[in-house]
């Protein structure tokens, strides 16, 4: 599962590439979006920006921080619905010697892991 440091990181790549303008105004704190989305994967983070998008839409206003942390608080990550299998997987990949996909942090800067991160559509 990503780290705290790349859910914070997914969640910017996505709300730049959806609302740039509102990123580069700082309107999202990405510190705080990262540690209330523990155990949720980069697609479900996804999910969680476009469910944001529809509470605040179905105001008739743009969606707000306050929306992405309520979609947050009523989704279950599918980590912890499948916490027993997860366990058998590490457990598996400690065998194996299998090695993890996330990046150590202290190879790569932020604005690095960005553009590491970043799609071209």
């Amino acid at each position: 599962m990503p780290s705290k440091t790349e859910r914070s990181q997914i969640f910017q790549v996505h709300l730049n590439r959806l609302r740039p303008l509102r990123v580069q105004n700082n309107e999202f704190d990405f510190e705080l979006l990262g540690d209330w989305s523990k155990n949720f994967s980069g697609a479900e983070i996804e999910q969680i920006i476009y469910k944001a998008m529809q509470q605040g839409f179905s105001r008739g206003k743009e969606f707000t921080q306050g929306d992405l942390l309520d979609a947050i608080a009523v989704c279950i990550p599918l980590a912890r619905l499948a916490q027993p299998q997860i366990e058998a997987l590490k457990t598996w990949a400690a065998w194996t010697v299998a090695k993890s996909v996330s990046l150590q942090e202290s190879v790569f800067s932020n604005k690095q892991m960005l553009s590491l991160l970043e799609v071209d559509y």
